[in-house]
């Protein structure tokens, strides 16, 4: 099942080393150690994207800017992408 806005909320408020922050449109960005992790959090939608340019294994759909659609994510695999995101921000920056 897809997760809606309020928990995709809540899965990444519960990581205590994110800043979140509001932007245009009522939308929400997540900075990790100074550097956007999350973007473009969507309240309507649910809509969102997470920083993957960082990741080594090839097994999300990463775009040509390095960032991967969250929309229809579940619990399971939007707490692993987040997991392997922010470890992967601590070995290359």
């Amino acid at each position: 099942m897809h997760l809606s806005f309020e928990q995709k909320e809540e899965i990444i408020d519960s990581h205590e080393q994110l800043l979140k922050y509001d932007i245009s449109n009522g939308r929400i960005n997540y900075k990790y150690n100074g550097r956007v992790i999350i973007k473009e959090l969507n309240r309507k939608t649910g809509n969102g994207y997470i920083c993957g340019k960082f990741l080594e294994e090839n097994k999300y759909d990463v775009n040509s800017r390095g960032w991967i659609n969250i929309k229809h994510f579940n619990r399971i695999q939007l707490t692993d992408l987040l997991e392997e995101v922010m470890i992967s921000f601590l070995i290359y920056l």
